[in-house]
C-alpha cells in the first residue's frame, strides 16, 4: 500500500486526490501486490526464471543484449567526445524494434510476436519483478498507469529495464541452444 501511494503520488497532486470522491480514487491491482510479493519473498532467481516459458526467456534475453549493446554504445561515444552521458532509458518503441530486427535474423528459429503480445510477456515478467516497466519520467507501473487512468499505451513514453542480474540469467540458458545462440550472438 505505501509503495502504491508513492506511485500515485508521483502522477497525481495530493491536494487532488483529497478533493476527489473515494470511489473514483485508484485502487490497488492484484497485479501489484503479486509484483510486491515476487520481489520481497522471492529473490532466489533460478527460482523465478525456471518456470518462464522460451517466449519469456527469449524476450529476456534480447533485453540484456539490448542494454549491453546500448552500453557499450554509451561508452564509445563518452570515450570518443567526452562529453554529457546518454540517458539509460530504454524505450518500450526502441526495445520492440531491436527485438523485431533480431527475431529476422533468427527467422527460421523464432517467431516474432506481434506488439501486443509482446507487452504482455514483459507486462508478465515486470509482475514477476524480473523486468520494470515505467513511464520515462516516472517509476509509477505501467499497469496502474492503464488500470486506473485510462491511459492508452505508447510504447516510446514507457521505458524497460531488467531487474536482475545479467549473469543469474546466462546461467540458465545453457540448456537451450537457441538462447544460447541469443546470448551469445553480436548486438
Amino acid at each position: 500500500l505505501d509503495l502504491f501511494e508513492e506511485n500515485l503520488l508521483k502522477t497525481k497532486d495530493l491536494n487532488e486526490l483529497l478533493r476527489t470522491p473515494i470511489e473514483s480514487l485508484p485502487k490497488v491491482m492484484i497485479s501489484q501486490v503479486v509484483k510486491v510479493c515476487s520481489a520481497s519473498f522471492n529473490s532466489n532467481f533460478e527460482l523465478k526464471l525456471k518456470p518462464l516459458n522460451l517466449q519469456q526467456k527469449m524476450i529476456l534475453a534480447f533485453l540484456f543484449k539490448f542494454e549491453e549493446k546500448l552500453e557499450t554504445e554509451r561508452a564509445q561515444t563518452n570515450k570518443n567526445k567526452g562529453c554529457k552521458k546518454l540517458s539509460n532509458a530504454i524505450s518500450l518503441g526502441s526495445f520492440f524494434e531491436y527485438y523485431s530486427e533480431k527475431c529476422k535474423i533468427f527467422d527460421n528459429v523464432i517467431t516474432q510476436l506481434k506488439r501486443a503480445e509482446f507487452l504482455e510477456i514483459l507486462s508478465s515478467l515486470d509482475i514477476h519483478g524480473l523486468v520494470s516497466i515505467s513511464m520515462l519520467n516516472t517509476s509509477s507501473s505501467t499497469k496502474t498507469l492503464l488500470a486506473n487512468n485510462g491511459v492508452s499505451l505508447n510504447f516510446d513514453n514507457f521505458k524497460v529495464s531488467s531487474s536482475i542480474p545479467k549473469m543469474e540469467f546466462f546461467k540458465t540458458v545453457n540448456e537451450n541452444i537457441v538462447l544460447k545462440r541469443i546470448v551469445h550472438s553480436n548486438y
